[in-house]
């Protein structure tokens, strides 16, 4: 056991020589075929356990950790997620922006119908009218860096409409890794070279997309922040391909 748990952490460590990770933030896994070793950093040190053999359990949980890995080599865990699209990041500030910047120039009928629902909706669960530029949402206006004048309704909506797009990318993704018969969302996504094929892939999960291949049904329809693909131009699409990389 020894000589294993050691392996695997000096293994876990080249991380931290290589791409300057911290150490809180890495694992190994280490299999020989008979058994799987665990190890982790936590609470200042590497903690261990006893050899696990390889068996229906032990192989999901060594296979769990594989797929928290995500896209990119991180785990699909708040302070990762936080920190690649919660509001501090660089595609927060530019994809908050330029939802802002569209929903506010936009003569589309459909996106401004969907925009008017939504000031209804969101005015009767919060009370308040969303027209009232108060302090705070002047200091959030500030924080996205928004021009001129703020046009509070506008600015919420392309709030919500960011971290929307992003949850909906997030599930699809999570339920096709757990169905292997099926494409993996951000593949999909990834793999729509023009910005008409990247719009359709964008426009089938809206539409409900890999839910409704799973029997799941009025779950996406109707969204009212699907109206980015009624103005998609070429910022959005940036913005989709920033989500997606």
């Amino acid at each position: 056991m020894d000589g294993g748990a050691k392996i695997a952490e000096d293994f876990a460590a080249l991380p931290l020589r290589m791409a300057g990770f911290t150490q809180k933030s890495i694992s190994s896994h280490v299999p020989d075929g008979k058994y799987f070793i665990f190890v982790r950093f936590r609470d200042e040190k590497w903690t261990d356990q006893e050899p696990l053999e390889v068996n229906r359990h032990s192989a999901e949980r060594f296979l769990w950790a594989l797929y928290n890995l995500g896209q990119k080599g991180k785990p699909y865990q708040p302070e990762y997620l936080h920190g690649d699209f919660g509001s501090e990041s660089a595609i927060a500030q530019e994809g908050i922006g330029t939802l802002y910047k569209e929903i506010l120039n936009t003569d589309n009928p459909r996106a401004l119908v969907f925009f008017s629902q939504w000031k209804i909706l969101f005015g009767e669960v919060c009370g308040y009218d969303v027209e009232n530029l108060t302090e705070k949402l002047k200091k959030l206006a500030e924080f996205y860096g928004v021009e001129g004048k703020p046009h509070p309704a506008q600015l919420l909506f392309a709030l919500h409409t960011y971290y929307a797009v992003l949850i909906k990318l997030l599930a699809a993704e999570i339920v096709s890794f757990f169905n292997p018969w099926m494409p993996r969302q951000v593949e999909k996504l990834q793999n729509a070279t023009t910005p008409a094929k990247l719009r359709r892939e964008l426009d089938e999960l809206e539409r409900g997309g890999i839910f409704h291949q799973m029997g799941i049904t009025n779950f996406l329809e109707g969204d009212l922040f699907a109206w980015y693909l009624a103005v998609w131009s070429e910022p959005i699409e940036r913005l989709a391909r920033k989500t997606n990389s």
